[in-house]
């Protein structure tokens, strides 16, 4: 929203009472001196009155930290472009693991990593609770799977063999091991 202003643009904001999320336009409109707000009914109708507007030709030139934010998005010299606007910060994309930057800007903390994703500091969180919660699940589903195979080893040999109750020991330490994961798990895994 504040690039678009930046550039000359017009902003639209759902009316937040109008709004299935309203958290979403109350950020828009507190972070940017919005040109309408309108409720979804009348969006089609402010957008024709919009349309039907002459429009001046302004050319608008974009702020130098907008152009090197949307010049890092696209690869081109990625890492000193953002170094030029932010400052690494001690999180890591939690979409591709990446170094992610902490663009120097007034308002809400705002990232993004060179290989283009870009979040405020609720999404990072939200995204990186969602990465924890794979990773949770995929360490369960390995402890399970090996605790099983042990347990199907151990069933294919003679329960005389020192190695018997090694297997089972082993097997028995990785369920309590499960078993404390899965009081970490929030929920059911995602569905790919």
């Amino acid at each position: 929203m504040k690039a678009i202003k930046d550039c000359g643009g017009i902003t639209i904001v759902q009316d937040p009472h109008d709004a299935v999320e309203p958290s979403m336009p109350l950020s828009a409109l507190a972070k940017s001196n919005v040109d309408y707000m309108t409720t979804i009914n009348k969006l089609a109708e402010l957008l024709e009155k919009l349309v039907a507007m002459p429009v001046e030709n302004i050319v608008v030139k974009p702020p130098l930290s907008l152009e090197l934010e949307q010049a890092a998005s696209v690869g081109d010299n990625a890492m000193q472009k953002l170094k030029a606007i932010g400052k690494p910060s001690t999180f890591s994309c939690p979409d591709c693991g990446g170094v992610m930057f902490e663009l120097d800007e007034p308002g809400p903390a705002r990232y993004r990593c060179h290989t283009g994703h870009a979040m405020g500091l609720l999404s990072l969180v939200a995204t990186q609770k969602e990465v924890a919660d794979d990773a949770l699940w995929t360490a369960l589903r390995a402890l399970q799977e090996k605790e099983a195979g042990l347990r199907q080893l151990a069933e294919s040999m003679p329960p005389a063999l020192p190695r018997y109750l090694a297997l089972l020991t082993e097997a028995d330490a990785l369920a309590s091991a499960a078993a404390t994961l899965r009081a970490l798990t929030v929920g059911e895994p995602r569905q790919a």
